[in-house]
């Protein structure tokens, strides 16, 4: 019966991967920990600020180290961050351009 309803819910209410800054995020607000703990932890404060910003994607690396340090799962880690605004205008303004001058 259990192999039934965990199928069923499998199917039909599938639990979505985390988004790894979010997870990331989250984690540090449960505990009360700042940017500069992720960054003791990656290496830098600026590059802390950089990831938490989704301006600098997390390199295999700054995930082993997380994984390592903190309770964070590296299948959630590795998944894709969403892309902030800024550097999705950033992509397509730079293929207008080459559009325009290619």
């Amino acid at each position: 019966m259990t192999t039934l309803i965990e199928t069923y819910e499998a199917k039909h209410h599938p639990i979505a991967v985390a988004d790894p800054i979010e997870a990331i995020r989250f984690y540090m607000e449960q505990n009360n920990l700042e940017q500069g703990h992720l960054g003791a932890v990656i290496g830098s404060q600026p590059r802390a600020s950089e990831v938490l910003a989704r301006r600098r994607a997390l390199s295999v690396e700054m995930i082993r180290r997380i994984a390592g340090a903190w309770p964070i799962p590296v299948e959630v880690l590795i998944q894709p961050s969403k892309a902030s605004a800024r550097s999705v205008r950033k992509k397509r303004k730079g293929k207008t351009a080459c559009r325009l001058a290619c």
